[in-house]
């Protein structure tokens, strides 16, 4: 039996078969945002829909956020003017790790050297955008990738701010970083949420169970700038950035420091110095 969502879609699909452009193309956006893998479609006039009777390889549903994200997405891509129109940018809307390769290639991007040395994958970057910590858009006939970060300037008891000095891949290379400890910002969360959630997944091993953080909202600046991805090499990348400062209140190492993170591809580890 299908899901609402899906019988939804395909209600949508049918009813608005002498419809507007935009109801036809709603439907058929929260049909593929639901059901990833769909059996192939039956003929309803000038309107496609799906088969009642989903095949058995129609079985991957997607949660309802991610669902909803999708249908945003796909419908603005559907409705963005092209590059050659006015201008406006538009969105990827692709729904797998290989549709953004073809995407990425389309746009001039070569991908052969993602996931090798200290480059990113294709499939790392795909995780992103389905977590809703990147946004992909053709601007200016290139593709862009756009992120919110945010920058925590942790200090100690002397002064000093933590910096990430470097990571060590899981396939043994280096990756220099001489950043404060950073977090992607997810879709609707606060700044101030993702301080203490940056620590948490960043510094977790090294803290007490419930470590104190204490963050001097007054602190933070915005800025942005866009360069090119370290991670995504020919990547073109706007950097939403919010800095702020903070620290924990006890627990957290005086001294230089490392810890380990545990990836689908190994374990990654990361350096941590005062400065």
């Amino acid at each position: 039996m299908l899901r609402p969502l899906a019988h939804a879609a395909l209600l949508c699909l049918i009813a608005c078969g002498s419809g507007s452009a935009l109801a036809r193309q709603a439907g058929a956006a929260l049909m593929a945002a639901c059901c990833p893998s769909q059996p192939a479609p039956l003929s309803f006039g000038a309107v496609q829909a799906r088969a009642l009777t989903p095949r058995p390889r129609c079985m991957l549903w997607r949660p309802l956020g991610q669902c909803t994200r999708l249908i945003q997405t796909r419908l603005m891509a559907s409705t963005a003017p092209t590059a050659a129109g006015s201008g406006e940018r538009q969105a990827f809307a692709g729904s797998s790790a290989d549709e953004l390769a073809q995407w990425l290639s389309g746009g001039g991007i070569p991908t052969g050297s993602y996931g090798q040395g200290s480059a990113k994958s294709v499939v790392q970057l795909w995780e992103e955008v389905e977590a809703g910590e990147t946004q992909l858009f053709i601007e200016g006939g290139r593709p862009l990738r756009e992120v919110s970060v945010l920058n925590v300037l942790l200090k100690n008891s002397k002064g000093q701010t933590l910096y990430e000095a470097e990571q060590v891949l899981p396939n043994g290379a280096r990756r220099r970083r001489g950043l404060p400890l950073s977090e992607k910002l997810l879709p609707g969360e606060r700044w101030q949420e993702a301080v203490v959630r940056g620590i948490v997944e960043e510094l977790g091993p090294v803290l007490p169970q419930e470590p104190q953080v204490e963050v001097d909202e007054a602190s933070m600046e915005e800025s942005v700038e866009t360069k090119e991805s370290q991670s995504y090499p020919g990547l073109l990348s706007k950097y939403v950035c919010k800095r702020v400062s903070a620290r924990v209140l006890s627990g957290l190492p005086e001294e230089d420091f490392c810890t380990a993170e545990e990836r689908s591809d190994g374990t990654l580890q990361h350096c941590w110095v005062w400065r």
